[in-house]
């Protein structure tokens, strides 16, 4: 997750440093919220998130999202809540993606009254389909989890991969 850190700020601070759009241009600005639907993604399966693009650059965006997910009760967990903070490089409607987050699970264990919270980091490296002014967007990334567990007192930290597809509708300036 360090690497993946340092990779994030070398790319935004040689993106920044070597742009050549006027900076003071809004024609790339995209819509600065959305409704996503992903499948797999930072949810197990599915998730519906919202997302708001915080800086808003011709060529460099800062999004955060927020999502939630329901399983049914033999899934062991009831709620998941994705949340992640992702620097787009933006090529007017095409965007890569950079990002990590954190994914909570909310174990509900109606017997015993129990609730348990836990959860794993993930990060993504993606695509985005945005037109400047659309209100479609599309992504599509690789999501590596890093999870961590203890298995009779041995604790245990892997990164497992994975990855997602979203599709959503952009709106607001």
């Amino acid at each position: 997750m360090k690497s993946l850190l340092i990779v994030f700020i070398f790319l935004n601070v040689v993106y920044t440093a070597f742009g050549q759009r006027n900076e003071l241009s809004n024609s790339s600005n995209i819509k600065t919220n959305s409704f996503q639907i992903e499948l797999f993604g930072n949810g197990i399966g599915y998730s519906f998130a919202y997302e708001n693009i915080l800086i808003n650059k011709p060529k460099y965006k800062t999004a955060a999202l927020i999502g939630i997910e329901y399983l049914p009760p033999s899934a062991g967990v009831d709620l998941v809540f994705p949340v992640q903070v992702c620097q787009l490089f933006s090529f007017d409607q095409h965007h890569f993606e950079l990002g990590v987050g954190y994914s909570f699970f909310l174990e509900l264990w109606h017997e015993e009254k129990n609730k348990q919270l836990s959860g794993w980091f993930n990060g993504r490296i993606g695509y985005r389909y945005q037109k400047p002014e659309g209100k479609f967007l599309f992504r599509i990334g690789f999501i590596p989890f890093r999870t961590h567990s203890i298995i009779d007192g041995d604790e245990q930290h892997n990164i497992d991969p994975w990855g997602g597809i979203s599709f959503g509708y952009a709106f607001g300036r």
